[in-house]
């Protein structure tokens, strides 16, 4: 039961920052193309048995099918791949959540309910390995040798940025300020990520040097391919729930959805953004704000794969 409440709360927390945009701009979204979202099959769990979603068009998927983006579809259908356009639809795990493509998109790492840990897959899903007993919300070096992540519970003020090495070996705290979501940038000099009992979005170092408030309130941060750019979602304000980006020193801060959004990720030549809705659904939109429309009528915690 502990570990239900702490998951609750935990869901609860990312859908809070998102909500205030959809009271300024209407609970549904809405395609700024008009366009209808593409037809796949919903990704739901079947009533209360906990099963595995039927899935009508279930491809087998290959090493080379790299070229997609991957998300979660809590509670327990586990990680599943689509193409960028939502066709192609397949399961790669029937655990984990908060996935992230290695930089050269031959592996994933992702988490576990309850941060019970990370785990290193193929990007076809096999040869899965657990890395850590604890932690989630895995991010690679742009080397592929280490996994920056958070451990602590359910509240965000007992979270702490860790590292690791994708053996398993060395892992060590990184701040001792709190905070969660870390994403390593393309560059590899400096990792973003959530405040915890301050909020807003810091960057450090990847020796712990050098933490700086880049941002105050705002939250979710994600890198552009190049490095230069962040996405993130505003929490306050005019917008505020919405999908915004920025320059990575914090200029040039920028609306580009008008209804509510969270966990923002960039496609590999930086011209769109994936992102999710509170009730499910993976959407993408240009990053000039135009062509908005849905890809995935369920799933939550995108991850475009890498230009490479």
């Amino acid at each position: 039961m502990k570990k239900r409440n702490q998951l609750i709360a935990l869901l609860f927390l990312n859908i809070f920052f998102i909500f205030s945009c959809s009271l300024i701009n209407g609970l549904v979204p809405s395609s700024k193309n008009n366009t209808t979202p593409t037809e796949i099959p919903t990704l739901s769990v079947n009533g209360d048995t906990g099963t595995t979603p039927n899935m009508s068009t279930e491809i087998p998927i290959s090493k080379n099918f790299f070229q997609g983006i991957i998300f979660d579809t809590f509670p327990v259908t586990g990680i599943w791949v689509m193409s960028p356009d939502g066709g192609n639809l397949t399961q790669l795990t029937d655990h984990g959540w908060f996935a992230e493509y290695s930089p050269d998109n031959s592996k994933i790492a992702f988490g576990e309910p309850y941060l019970s840990g990370i785990w290193v897959a193929e990007a076809d899903g096999s040869n899965e390995r657990q890395i850590t007993d604890t932690g989630g919300g895995p991010s690679w070096s742009p080397d592929s040798n280490q996994i920056v992540y958070f451990v602590g519970d359910n509240t965000s003020v007992n979270r702490f940025i860790w590292i690791v090495n994708v053996d398993g070996t060395n892992a060590h705290q990184l701040t001792f300020n709190s905070g969660d979501s870390p994403k390593w940038s393309p560059r590899g000099d400096r990792i973003v990520y959530n405040g915890g009992e301050t909020y807003g979005i810091w960057l450090i170092n990847p020796d712990g040097s050098n933490e700086t408030l880049l941002l105050e309130d705002d939250r979710f941060p994600s890198w552009s391919p190049a490095g230069d750019k962040i996405a993130y979602v505003k929490n306050g304000g005019s917008g505020s729930g919405c999908i915004w980006i920025m320059n990575s020193d914090a200029s040039n801060q920028t609306q580009v959805t008008t209804h509510m959004g969270g966990a923002p990720t960039w496609s590999p030549d930086g011209s769109q953004i994936a992102y999710q809705v509170p009730d499910g659904g993976i959407w993408v939109v240009n990053i000039d704000g135009t062509g908005d429309h849905q890809n995935s009528q369920s799933g939550y915690n995108p991850d475009w794969f890498n230009n490479h």
